[in-house]
């Protein structure tokens, strides 16, 4: 592992590549990868977002703008067709603004999937439980914020939604939660394992990934349908920052994601 870890364990998504320019000048001149394999790299975590940055800031500045002002035709008259969440054109912060947007846009290219940010991780898992919509939940131990999560979402859907171990038989329809390393034992859980039997069955598998960030783990080379990360955990290691992501591997699912399952 890269013996310089200690500079990305207390990143946040308002200084995700800011903490990193001292690597980065360190690794500027290598060679570029040939492979598509999700690296943590300076250059990668400085560079991920060029297609946002406008300027030559490193960090996105934190704006409280709620609006932006709208652009106008050529006619001088308002644009009727605009599209609130096309990250190069913000028009209301609850969309995009450019912390969330270049934050996402990093935390996709570390991750190598698609990412999407929320408010807390318990935000982002209640998001993937209304996306999956499960039959029963298999899940053993892990963070107790999440069980009661699970509480509210029963609360919220009609019929039962039973929850098995992680080693019960599974069925169609289940959702595998796995969360490894576990909080707080730091148990480690066989990621490749409850992928294969879960989709033998017929179900999905999130894993919360939270206690393993990038390049200590990347689940979707094991087989994840989506991956989960409480950012204010190591992702906002401050102690000044409530953060969730989820990551889904396809374009497709993140547009998904984005349109029906992140308010509004």
């Amino acid at each position: 592992m890269d013996a310089r870890w200690w500079q990305y364990s207390s990143l946040t998504p308002s200084n995700l590549a800011a903490t990193l320019a001292l690597a980065h000048n360190r690794r500027c001149n290598m060679a570029p990868q040939t492979d598509q394999k999700p690296r943590l790299t300076g250059t990668e975590l400085i560079h991920g977002d060029d297609e946002l940055v406008h300027g030559a800031e490193v960090a996105p500045s934190i704006s409280v703008t709620s609006t932006f002002r709208a652009p106008l035709s050529p006619d001088g008259s308002l644009q009727e067709d605009i599209d609130f969440r096309n990250p190069q054109r913000h028009v209301y912060s609850r969309y995009t603004q450019s912390v969330s947007t270049r934050a996402e846009r990093v935390l996709s290219k570390i991750n190598g999937g698609f990412a999407i940010t929320y408010a807390s991780g318990l935000a982002a898992s209640y998001a993937a439980l209304v996306y999956f919509h499960p039959k029963r939940i298999a899940i053993t131990g892990g963070y107790p914020g999440f069980h009661n999560t699970i509480d509210v979402y029963k609360r919220s859907r009609s019929g039962d939604l039973p929850l098995i171990g992680l080693d019960d038989e599974l069925q169609p329809g289940d959702l595998c939660w796995l969360e490894t390393p576990l909080n707080p034992t730091g148990e480690a859980r066989d990621i490749k394992y409850y992928a294969d039997k879960v989709h033998a069955a017929g179900g999905k598998l999130i894993v919360d990934s939270t206690f393993a960030p990038p390049p200590l783990q990347y689940p979707f080379k094991w087989g994840a349908d989506m991956v989960l990360h409480s950012g204010t955990k190591y992702f906002g290691g401050h102690s000044d920052l409530l953060s969730g992501v989820l990551v889904v591997p396809t374009e497709a699912e993140w547009k998904i994601v984005r349109d029906r399952y992140r308010f509004p």
